[in-house]
């Protein structure tokens, strides 16, 4: 646990090996168990989890999953100073977002190693594979974006789905 530090998630379900780990320590995570800013939380092979955040936010895990949660702050009284930056290393999950979103969508980002992910306010899967991206957006806009170039996927839009290839535009 990291000191002075309040949880941003709770573990709704934690369904094999699944841990936190921050610079200084990792640990086995069960139900209720706190997530803060700042860990790393990792699901084994045929593990899954699922968290609540404190806006809210509903998110799940897939196996073989390592999302690093950077930051994670809401700020009622003035939404523009909210931010949730989530990065995901590898694996796959899936989220609904909660009240950072709904009261400032530039403020959500998921980072991956082919493209970032801004919501605007959503139900959305991201899926990640050596080299390649591929995202859904089940509900509201997702912007699916790397340093070739954009796709806004979602309601709306022209696609619910993009495949991105590393160094690809989407």
């Amino acid at each position: 646990v990291l000191a002075n530090t309040k949880p941003v998630a709770k573990v709704v379900v934690a369904s094999g090996n699944v841990t936190a780990r921050n610079e200084e320590s990792a640990r086995s995570l069960e139900r209720r168990a706190s997530i803060y800013e700042g860990e790393t939380v990792l699901t084994g092979v045929d593990s899954r989890s699922q968290l609540r955040f404190n806006d809210g936010a509903l998110l799940s895990l897939d196996p073989q999953t390592e999302l690093v949660i950077e930051t994670y702050r809401r700020n009622p009284d003035d939404p523009e100073k909210s931010r949730a930056l989530l990065k995901m290393v590898e694996g796959g999950l899936r989220t609904i977002t909660g009240a950072i979103a709904e009261e400032f969508p530039e403020g959500y980002e998921v980072e991956t190693p082919v493209a970032g992910i801004g919501v605007r306010g959503t139900d959305f899967q991201v899926v990640m594979a050596d080299t390649e991206l591929v995202a859904a957006a089940w509900q509201g806009k997702v912007l699916v974006s790397n340093e070739v170039g954009q796709l806004p996927i979602g309601d709306d839009q022209s696609y619910r789905f993009a495949r991105v290839q590393k160094g690809q535009a989407p």
